[in-house]
């Protein structure tokens, strides 16, 4: 009898605290979604080394996540578990960056207690202030190509969203 509360209890904490993580990432209302268009792509610039990320999109990051953007480059090493082996290796790994007429998406993986990936996009509003999106997309996405063709088609939604002044 008392290991069954025991276990109910328990399995009523995992739901708990389940519910109150993921309700926030996965709530998506009619006006958190953008259109992409294919004309959006044209000319745009893709890039694989950190120093193509400009100031402005770098301090934007800083603004929305109090963390400073520390990446290794796309295809160098960085800390992709938590096992802390090399503390001067940063945690990200840019995978790349597009640079549109309108946005800058940054597609980067990020390591520690669960490999994941993070796609953020930049687009300057009205008063010049960024919009910065975390955007969720498939898992399986690894290359430009696929990452244009999911938002093209709007396989995506929008996890948080958050203005700041860069």
């Amino acid at each position: 009898m008392m290991e069954n509360r025991v276990e109910l209890s328990f399995l009523f904490l995992v739901f708990v605290l389940l519910f109150s993580t993921c309700r926030t990432v996965y709530y998506m209302s009619e006006n958190q979604h953008i259109t992409l268009k294919e004309s959006s792509f044209d000319n745009a610039e893709i890039f694989f080394k950190k120093r193509k990320i400009p100031h402005s999109i770098k301090r934007a990051f800083k603004s929305v996540s109090d963390q400073k953007l520390r990446l290794a480059n796309s295809g160098e090493k960085y800390l992709a578990t938590d096992v802390r082996n090399n503390p001067f290796l940063p945690t990200r790994r840019l995978i790349f960056l597009v640079r549109t007429s309108d946005y800058y998406i940054l597609f980067y993986e990020h390591g520690g207690g669960g490999k994941h990936y993070h796609c953020l996009l930049f687009r300057k509003d009205s008063n010049k202030k960024y919009e910065v999106m975390s955007i969720g997309i498939n898992m399986n996405i690894k290359s430009y190509k696929e990452l244009k063709e999911s938002l093209i088609k709007g396989e995506y939604f929008i996890i948080s969203e958050n203005s700041c002044r860069y």
